[in-house]
C-alpha cells in the first residue's frame, strides 16, 4: 500500500496537520538556506545605475588642449578623453594609461608603446598618428593658441616609430616629463579637417569624440527654466582600462552658487559646495560632507621689478603687516600657510604679524612718516619725545630757504610743550593734536598751497594760555612746475595709471623724499574671497603708512595686466601640480611676462635649485625613487630659506573645499587629489548597485557541515 493511498485514508484534520508539518519543514530549510547564504556571502559592487553630480560654472571647451583654466571643462575632458599617462589616486604618482613607456640611458628619450585594440568613441582605431597629430601638428604649431602648453613641448623632438610606438626626445633630462603626457589626445581623422584658426570655435568642442571611460550620450542640453546645463554621458564599452561600474553619468552645471540649493533634491553629489550651503544639504541624512584640500595656495605676489619694492626689507615690512589670523576669521574655510610649499612656520619671526617691526623695516629703507620720522624700532615718532630742544622748521632743507621744481613738499617742524594749535600763515592745522611735539604741512600745487614763484610760510603757535606766538618762517621758490601736477602711484616704465592723493592721505602715507608709498594691487572678481583679502590688506597696511589701491578685474583684463607686467602686487592663486614643481612660478626664465613668475623674481641660486629638482640625474649617487625624493626635499628646504630671506610673495592660505555625496554612491575617495578632476581617476571603483556573492562553493555537504557547526554538533 503506497503513501498516497494511505493519505486518502487520513481524515481532513489529519491532512491539514500533515500539510502544516510539511510546510514548516520546507520553510525551515529555506530559512536555514537563507541564513547560510547571508552568513557565507558578502555584498559586492554590481554594474549599472546613473550618477548625477551638480557643479557651479559653465561649459566652454570640452577639449583637453584648452581645459586648463576651466574646472568644468577639466572634469568633462577627464571623463571623455585619455592620455598616454594618467595620475593614480592611490599610488599618488603618474602611471601608464594608453601606453607603456621606457627611458633610454641618457634619460632624454621616452619611447611609448600603445596598448592593443585602442579605439575612439566612434569606433575608429587609435594609433600613433593621433599622437603625432595632437602633439606635433597642433601643440608644436607656431600658431597654436595655447601658449603655455606650446612652451612645454617647444624643444621636444617627436618621432613616429610605427603604428604602435612613438618617441619624445628632450634636449636635456627632465624628471617630471611623464606628467606632461597626461593630457588627452585628439582624434586625427576628425580634427585634421579643421583649420587651426578655427579650432576654438569647432563644434567638436561641445560634441567631443574621445577614448576615455565615458562618451557623450546626448547633445548638451540647456533648461531655460532652471538655467541648468545638463551633460549626459554613458560608459564606453570598448574602454581600454578597467570598465566603470556606473552606466550613466549626468553632470548638472549651474551658472552661480545661489542656485545650488535648487539641485539638492536632484543630484547624488555636489562639487565644491559653498560653505554657506552646507547646513541646507546636511538636512538630508543621506548626504555626507567630505572636506578636502588641494596642493594650491592663495598669495600676494610682489613685483620685485617695481622701484618701490626692489628692496627685500620693504617686502618684509609688508609681510609683517599682513594679519593672516584676521583674514582667516573672515575666511574660515581656509588653512593658513607661510611658504609656497604649504608649510606653517609660526616660530619664525618674519612670518609673524608685527606692526612695530614692519614700521621699523620701512624706516630702515628710507620710507618716513609724513608727520615725523619713525624710530628705528618702528614705533611712530609721535609716541616718543622729540630729541632736539630747538623749536623750528626741520624740513625741507633743514628749514633753510630753497628753490625747487618739486610740485609737492612736506613741511615739518617742532613746537614747545603744551602747544594747543599750529598756524601756517593764517591757516590752522586741523590735524594737529594739542601737546604733540611735532607738526607737518603739505605744500602742493594740487591744493594751491604751493604756487609758481616765491612762497612764504610763517609758522606760529598757540600756547597753553591761548596766546599766538611766532615760531619760524621759510621761503620756497617754485620754478618750472605747473599747477595741478599729478602724483604718480606706480612706476612709469610699467605704464601704470596715475592717481591723485587725497589731502587726508598725506596724514599717514610714508614718503621717500617726495615719492609717496602708494602701491597698486590687482586681483580677479572671482572667487569673492580675493576681494575680502584685498580689503583686509588695504586696511592693515594703512597702519604702517602704505596706501593700497585695489583693482578688481575680469579674467581678460587681469590676464592682460599680467602680460604687460603692469602692477605692484598681484593677489592670485597657484597650484603646485602633481610634482610640487615650482619652476614655472619662480625660475627667472619665466619672468617678465614669459611665464608664470608673477613676482618677476630672479635669483641665480634659486634658478640652480629649481633646475636640479627638475633634473636630479647625475646629482644623486643611487638612482632610486627614494634617493631622488630625499634629494628633492633637501633642495626644497633650501628654496624655502631663500624665499624667507627675499620675500617675493606673501603666502596666505590654502583653500578647503567640500564635496557632498549621497551615501548610495559607494567607494568614493577625495584623498590625494591634485586637481578636482582627479576624483574621477578611480571611477572604476565607484558603484551604486550591489549584489551578494558567496564566499564558499555551495553544496549539500557544505550546507550540512555549516548547519552542524551552527548547532554545535
Amino acid at each position: 500500500m503506497n503513501l498516497f493511498y494511505r493519505a486518502k485514508l487520513f481524515s481532513r484534520r489529519e491532512k491539514i496537520l500533515l500539510g502544516a508539518i510539511l510546510l514548516i519543514f520546507v520553510l525551515g530549510w529555506l530559512g536555514v538556506g537563507w541564513l547560510f547564504y547571508l552568513t557565507n556571502s558578502e555584498k559586492v559592487a554590481s554594474g549599472g545605475g546613473t550618477y548625477l553630480e551638480g557643479m557651479v560654472g559653465k561649459v566652454n571647451l570640452i577639449n583637453p588642449l584648452f581645459a586648463d583654466y576651466n574646472p568644468v571643462d577639466q572634469d568633462l575632458a577627464s571623463l571623455i578623453f585619455a592620455g598616454l599617462t594618467k595620475y593614480d589616486l592611490e599610488q599618488k604618482k603618474i602611471v601608464p594609461d594608453l601606453a607603456h613607456y621606457e627611458v633610454d640611458q641618457k634619460l632624454t628619450t621616452y619611447t611609448f608603446t600603445l596598448k592593443d585594440n585602442l579605439k575612439w568613441h566612434d569606433g575608429a582605431p587609435l594609433t600613433t598618428d593621433d599622437i603625432i597629430f595632437t602633439y606635433q601638428s597642433l601643440i608644436q604649431n607656431p600658431d597654436f593658441p595655447n601658449a603655455f602648453l606650446k612652451a612645454n613641448f617647444r624643444e621636444i623632438e617627436i618621432k613616429k616609430i610605427n603604428d604602435k610606438q612613438i618617441s619624445f626626445k628632450l634636449k636635456k633630462p627632465y624628471y617630471f616629463f611623464p606628467t606632461l603626457t597626461t593630457m588627452g589626445l585628439l582624434p586625427k581623422h576628425l580634427w585634421e579637417k579643421i583649420p587651426l584658426d578655427k579650432i576654438i570655435s569647432a563644434s567638436l568642442n561641445t560634441q567631443p569624440i574621445g577614448c576615455g571611460p565615458y562618451k557623450i550620450k546626448e547633445p548638451l542640453q540647456f533648461n531655460e527654466t532652471t538655467g541648468v546645463y545638463e551633460v549626459y554621458l554613458e560608459a564606453f564599452k570598448d574602454y581600454h582600462g578597467p570598465a566603470p561600474k556606473i552606466k550613466n553619468i549626468v553632470l548638472k552645471i549651474i551658472p552661480d552658487v545661489n542656485t545650488a540649493l535648487t539641485l539638492r533634491h536632484s543630484v547624488d553629489a555636489f562639487k565644491n559646495l559653498p560653505p554657506e550651503f552646507i547646513p541646507e544639504f546636511s538636512q538630508n541624512k543621506h548626504f555626507q560632507i567630505i572636506p578636502y584640500s588641494l596642493p594650491q595656495y592663495i598669495a600676494v605676489f610682489i613685483n620685485t621689478e617695481s622701484p618701490k619694492l626692489r628692496e627685500a626689507k620693504t617686502r618684509l615690512a609688508l609681510q609683517l603687516a599682513t594679519p593672516k589670523t584676521e583674514i582667516l576669521k573672515q575666511l574660515p574655510h581656509n588653512q593658513q600657510i607661510d611658504t609656497p610649499f604649504l608649510e606653517l612656520k609660526k616660530q619664525e619671526w618674519s612670518y609673524q604679524f608685527d606692526l612695530e617691526k614692519s614700521r621699523g623695516a620701512l624706516y630702515d629703507t628710507g620710507w618716513q612718516l609724513p608727520k615725523n620720522d619713525a624710530s628705528k624700532t618702528g614705533q611712530p615718532a609721535e609716541l616718543k619725545p622729540v630729541a632736539s630742544p630747538a623749536y623750528r622748521i626741520t624740513e625741507p632743507n633743514n628749514g633753510e630757504d630753497l628753490i625747487t621744481t618739486e610740485n609737492t613738499l612736506i613741511l615739518r617742524g617742532t613746537v614747545p610743550p603744551e602747544t594747543r594749535a599750529i598756524f601756517i600763515n593764517d591757516y590752522k592745522l586741523t590735524k594737529y593734536k594739542a601737546s604733540n611735539p611735532t607738526w607737518s604741512y603739505i605744500a602742493s600745487t594740487k591744493f594751491n598751497t604751493l604756487l609758481n614763484g616765491e612762497n612764504n610760510y610763517k609758522i606760529s603757535y598757540e600756547d597753553k594760555e591761548g596766546k599766538r606766538q611766532s615760531l619760524d618762517q621759510i621761503k620756497i621758490t617754485l620754478a618750472g612746475a605747473s599747477v595741478g601736477s599729478q602724483v604718480t602711484t606706480a612706476n612709469q616704465n610699467q605704464n601704470s595709471t596715475t592717481s591723485f592723493l587725497d589731502k587726508a592721505d598725506y596724514d599717514y602715507i610714508r614718503f621717500k623724499g617726495t615719492e609717496p608709498l602708494v602701491l597698486s594691487l590687482l586681483t580677479v572678481s572671482s572667487p569673492p574671497e580675493y576681494q575680502i583679502i584685498a580689503e583686509t590688506f588695504k586696511k592693515s597696511w594703512r597702519e604702517i603708512g602704505v596706501k593700497l589701491n585695489v583693482s578688481i578685474l575680469d579674467t581678460g583684463a587681469f590676464e592682460q595686466k599680467i602680460k604687460n607686467q603692469n602692477y605692484d602686487l598681484l593677489l592670485f592663486g597657484q597650484s603646485l601640480g602633481y610634482n610640487f614643481d615650482t619652476f614655472p612660478y619662480w625660475h627667472s626664465s619665466q619672468s617678465d611676462g614669459h611665464g608664470l613668475n608673477l613676482s618677476n623674481y630672479k635669483s641665480f641660486r634659486v634658478d640652480a635649485l629649481l633646475e636640479e629638482i627638475r633634473n636630479p640625474y647625475g646629482l644623486v649617487n643611487i638612482f632610486t625613487s627614494e634617493a631622488i625624493e630625499t634629494f628633492r626635499q633637501e633642495r626644497l628646504q633650501e628654496l624655502g630659506k631663500l624665499f624667507q630671506e627675499s620675500v617675493p610673495a606673501i603666502f596666505i592660505s590654502r583653500p578647503v573645499y567640500y564635496f557632498v555625496v549621497d551615501d548610495r554612491l559607494k567607494n568614493i575617495s577625495m584623498e590625494n587629489l591634485v586637481l578636482p578632476k582627479d576624483r574621477f581617476s578611480n571611477l572604476d571603483k565607484w558603484y551604486i548597485k550591489e549584489t551578494r556573492h558567496l564566499k564558499v562553493d555551495f553544496s549539500l555537504a557544505t550546507l550540512w557541515n555549516w548547519w552542524k557547526q551552527e548547532l554545535g554538533i
